[in-house]
């Protein structure tokens, strides 16, 4: 009788603790928004398609992503930033657009509101002519702006994007005036530089691969450390006496304000994820960069970059 009634007692007690205190559920239960600040199909968007599925895999959970297209990636970025910090929205950041948005214009984020989870990768910047052009080199280009300063024409993806960034570091470093010509994206100042509508183009790396082995457009240099391995044939605008490095990246990042143990989980799965050798041959295969760093150091080195950003800006107005 008293082995019955310490048994029911036992159960009793185990009924009570598992109402009164369940078990903790293990993040994350259900899906975790990944928001892109730009419309589906476009260079963004593709990445956040290709890293999804190793997320997946190492998360033990789901990625659903989200696009948030407008404002230059503003619409999106805010929406990050004012997600509820609960783990279950984290997105990209583009850079250097999203410093690019604070320091021309009142944006409704900052930088400070943002947990760092990762760096993404990115593409370095290049300049590029028609196949046809009388411009050769860089110092053929150079030599010609010099003598019609602002007469030639030079295309990127929009007024303040990073193409038009790359272009102004340029002209800042070698001393010449281009007149800068925004489009609504890199795809119609392809069509632009191909139909000799504009002399130049400013662009990715990545997007240029296609059109440079198809012979459709020859690159002056690539803005770069080393030459690219996809395009071994084009010089560095450094082997060519000129020291301007310049790329855009993309950041994984969450809204400020998480529990620790849910960033390190988040951090863990995406850095897995990221440093997937599957994974990395995507990257490969797309002409893109990418080197896995501490996070904390990325954020830090983002923050150094920003203000170079500023100084750039500022010497242009």
């Amino acid at each position: 009788m008293k082995k019955i009634f310490a048994m029911s007692l036992v159960a009793l007690v185990i009924v009570f603790c598992s109402t009164v205190f369940p078990a903790e559920a293990k993040y994350p239960e259900s899906a975790v928004s990944f928001i892109v600040a730009y419309s589906p199909g476009g260079g963004t968007d593709i990445s956040a398609r290709n890293l999804k599925p190793y997320v997946d895999k190492y998360l033990g959970g789901t990625l659903a992503i989200v696009n948030k297209p407008g404002g230059n990636g503003e619409i999106g970025f805010s929406t990050i930033a004012r997600a509820k910090p609960d783990g279950y929205t984290v997105g990209m950041i583009n850079i250097p657009v999203f410093f690019i948005n604070i320091y021309t214009r009142k944006t409704s984020y900052a930088y400070e509101d943002f947990e760092m989870i990762a760096p993404a990768g990115g593409s370095e910047h290049c300049i590029g002519v028609n196949a046809n052009s009388e411009i050769k080199t860089l110092d053929d280009l150079i030599s010609m702006a010099k003598e019609n300063p602002g007469v030639l024409t030079i295309g990127s993806s929009g007024q303040f994007s990073d193409d038009y960034l790359a272009a102004l570091l340029f002209m800042k470093e070698v001393g010449i005036s281009l007149n800068h010509v925004p489009f609504k994206g890199a795809g119609p100042a392809r069509t632009a530089v191909l139909g000799n509508h504009v002399k130049l183009i400013a662009f990715n790396v990545d997007e240029a691969i296609p059109f440079v082995q198809s012979g459709q457009i020859r690159l002056l240099g690539i803005m770069a450390e080393k030459r690219h391995e996809q395009l071994p044939e084009v010089p560095t605008f450094k082997e060519q006496g000129y020291g301007v490095i310049s790329s855009s990246s993309r950041a994984i990042v969450a809204p400020k304000g998480l529990d620790p143990e849910i960033l390190t989980t988040l951090r863990e799965a995406f850095k897995k994820a990221l440093t997937d050798e599957d994974y990395l041959k995507t990257v490969k295969n797309m002409g893109q960069t990418f080197e896995y760093i501490d996070p904390d150091a990325y954020a830090k080195e983002l923050a150094e970059e920003s203000e170079v950003i500023r100084q750039l800006l500022e010497s242009a107005d």
